[in-house]
C-alpha cells in the first residue's frame, strides 16, 4: 500500500512537470515584411530582449521571428 502512494505522488509530480513545460514550450511566429519597417529600432539591435527566459526576436531559416512560451501566445494573442 505505501509503494502504491509513493507510486502515485511521483507520477503526480511527473505529470505537472511535464505540464508546465508544455506551458513554458516556445511558439516562434515569422514576422511579416511590414512588421519589420515599422520597428523604429532596426530588429538585429533588439537581441537582449527576453520574455520569461525565452529569447523574444530570433531568426530561423533566415526569417526573423516573434518567440514566446505557449501560455502567453494563448492569453495575450
Amino acid at each position: 500500500m505505501v509503494q502504491t502512494l509513493k507510486t502515485a505522488r511521483v507520477f503526480l509530480v511527473l505529470t505537472g512537470m511535464a505540464f508546465l513545460l508544455f506551458l513554458w514550450h516556445p511558439v516562434c511566429v515569422p514576422l511579416v515584411d511590414e512588421d519589420l519597417r515599422a520597428y523604429s529600432v532596426p530588429i538585429e539591435s533588439r537581441k537582449g530582449e527576453s520574455m520569461w527566459g525565452i529569447q523574444t526576436f530570433q531568426k530561423k531559416n533566415g526569417r526573423w521571428c516573434q518567440c514566446k512560451p505557449w501560455l502567453a501566445r494563448q492569453m495575450f494573442f
